[in-house]
Order: structure tokens, then C-alpha cells, then sequence
């Protein structure tokens, strides 16, 4: 679990509806480049209700959330590797 989530309830958003009724992906494929790619925070809000609501298998949430998931394994690896080097040479 993100350490910005927790576990209560949050009201429905916009983002969420649209979402529900398939119509934000839609928006988001035809506006690729608006403020949906300028803005991260407002690109991750609607990613994260494409992936609660949607009713269909998006590959573009498939690329975004494998992307995030390849970058905090490479983080990881690279502290890891870090304290590896650090360590061997104590």
C-alpha cells in the first residue's frame, strides 16, 4: 500500500463516474496531449479511477502502471546494489 493511501472511504469523483461509464478513456485517448500528460498528479488521479472503474481492459493503464512498477524495482535495485558495495567494503 502507497503511504499516501489509507484505508478510508472517499467519495466519488468525477473522474470516477467517467470512468464508470467508460467515456473517460475515450476522452483520454482522443486529448492524448492535454493536460492529462502536462499535469502528473491530475494524469494519476485519472489513471487510478481508469483502474478502479472501467469495465474494460485498458493497454494504456497496463504501459503506465508497468512503467511505475519497472521504475520502483529499478530504485530498488539500484539501492540495493548500493548498500551491497557499501557493505563489501567494511
Amino acid at each position: 500500500m502507497n503511504e499516501n493511501q489509507n484505508d478510508e472511504i472517499l467519495p466519488i469523483t468525477i473522474w470516477d463516474e467517467l470512468a464508470d461509464s467508460d467515456v473517460l478513456i475515450e476522452y483520454v485517448r482522443k486529448f492524448e496531449d492535454s493536460v492529462i500528460n502536462n499535469d502528473i498528479e491530475v494524469k494519476k488521479k485519472i489513471f487510478n479511477s481508469l483502474y478502479s472503474y472501467s469495465s474494460e481492459i485498458i493497454p494504456e493503464l497496463e504501459q503506465y502502471f508497468g512503467e511505475m512498477f519497472h521504475n520502483s524495482l529499478k530504485v530498488f535495485l539500484d539501492r540495493s546494489e548500493k548498500w551491497q558495495k557499501k557493505n563489501q567494503k567494511q
